[in-house]
């Protein structure tokens, strides 16, 4: 006598992968959100490592913070020191504080790649405040080289270091292509290589991880941070980046324009 199976019916079958269909429409969104937060917690970790790599940069150069490259600037004066292929740049000039390349990176970021020379600046997914001292390398020891007259606030001077900002997640990719992702500032979101490509970027949901000078890294909400050119200003900016004090009028209140020697509203 033969025993008769009986196997799962069409419908059965088609209940069965709806469910699983369901259930997977549940979890990949919480999957995704759990990747991205713990991007995110490394973004802030990496952050927060490269500035304590630039306060001991610091503390070993006389207060003097880290330039954005080891030169004079190309384009302004007569200068005996311009950047050129093979110079290095602030990535490489705190490195030796680091104890590897990969907390230069983020995780979230898109055509990153660590890159410490003048000719790979753009490919950097976390970038160092443009405000901060001007373009050169200060007191380099070059009389041609402007830097040796630039302002240059100390954190001595600072009021509140909580507030004042050195690094920032940035707009990366090719330098040949005009990324600039080495450098950041509080002018724009996103921005593209046509022009304007300097600025924030909001890889984490919809936020900006910054670095502040007292040693702490945060996420704050990328808009929140945008710098606002149409806001009153009552004090003289005397500043390397004269006009653009506007930087500092930002909902979160921090302090991007760091040349600008008018101190921040309370």
């Amino acid at each position: 006598m033969f025993r008769r199976y009986r196997g799962f019916t069409l419908i059965e079958l088609l209940v069965v992968i709806a469910i699983i269909a369901i259930l997977a429409a549940i979890l990949f969104p919480v999957f995704a959100q759990a990747k991205a937060a713990a991007k995110k917690t490394v973004a802030i970790s990496n952050t927060k490592q490269l500035m304590l790599a630039a306060m001991m940069y610091m503390d070993d150069n006389d207060g003097h913070r880290v330039p954005r490259y080891n030169a004079c600037g190309a384009s302004v004066g007569t200068n005996t020191n311009p950047p050129t292929t093979g110079t290095d740049i602030w990535p490489n000039l705190i490195q030796p504080y680091c104890k590897s390349t990969d907390v230069f990176l983020d995780p979230a970021a898109q055509r990153a790649a660590y890159g410490g020379k003048w000719e790979t600046r753009g490919s950097h997914p976390i970038g160092q405040n443009t405000k901060i001292s001007g373009w050169y390398f200060v007191n380099a020891g070059d009389p041609h080289c402007a830097a040796n007259g630039m302002r240059e606030v100390t954190i001595s001077e600072m009021p509140d270091p909580t507030r004042w900002v050195h690094f920032m997640s940035s707009n990366s990719g090719d330098t040949l292509q005009g990324w600039r992702g080495y450098l950041g500032d509080n002018g724009g979101i996103n921005n593209l290589p046509s022009g304007a490509v300097i600025g924030l970027n909001n890889r984490h949901n919809l936020g900006t991880i910054v670095g502040l000078y007292d040693g702490h890294a945060k996420w704050y909400r990328a808009t929140a941070l945008l710098g606002n050119p149409n806001a009153p200003y009552t004090c003289v900016d005397n500043s390397f980046y004269t006009g653009e004090w506007w930087l500092d009028k930002n909902a979160a209140r921090l302090k991007f324009a760091i040349q600008d020697t008018c101190i921040m509203e309370p």
